[in-house]
């Protein structure tokens, strides 16, 4: 079972908090389109475990990214703040949101989508990397 702890932070402008009391420390970079599209590089999110709570929901955007989903966003600022799976219900988190985390505590263990991966970069993490192809399979298996 991964390590959590309970991490809070902002966004840029400080009108959206989110808490999430069970975060995880093993964190996956995503190289979907969908992310690269979303973020401008590769997507590095950590699960929160037992859901989140959210200060400021009256700033928070809601864009439908694909039928199983969501992305939220900070209507002020643009500050991304999570994915949500609208099938499992999992959160899924930038890791920079977190201020009250150091990023070292943070040990990235797989990288998501890898043959999508643009030629112009490359991580150097020896991690597992997981195609379009084995996360589809990996999310059949798991919601059945």
């Amino acid at each position: 079972m991964e390590q959590t702890v309970s991490a809070s932070g902002t966004c840029l402008c400080g009108h959206v908090r989110i808490t999430a009391n069970e975060l995880e420390l093993d964190i996956s970079a995503c190289h979907c389109h969908t992310c690269l599209k979303w973020s401008g590089g590769p997507d590095f999110a950590a699960l929160a475990r037992d859901g989140i709570c959210i200060e400021g929901s009256e700033y928070v955007g809601i864009y439908t990214s694909s039928s199983r989903a969501t992305r939220a966003f900070c209507k002020e600022c643009g500050t991304h703040l999570y994915f949500h799976d609208t099938e499992t219900g999992e959160h899924y988190l930038p890791v920079s949101l977190f201020d009250d985390v150091d990023p070292r505590t943070f040990t990235l263990v797989s990288e998501l989508f890898i043959d999508k991966r643009p030629p112009y970069y490359a991580l150097a993490n020896p991690v597992k990397q997981v195609t379009a192809e084995e996360y589809d399979a990996e999310q059949i298996a798991r919601c059945g």
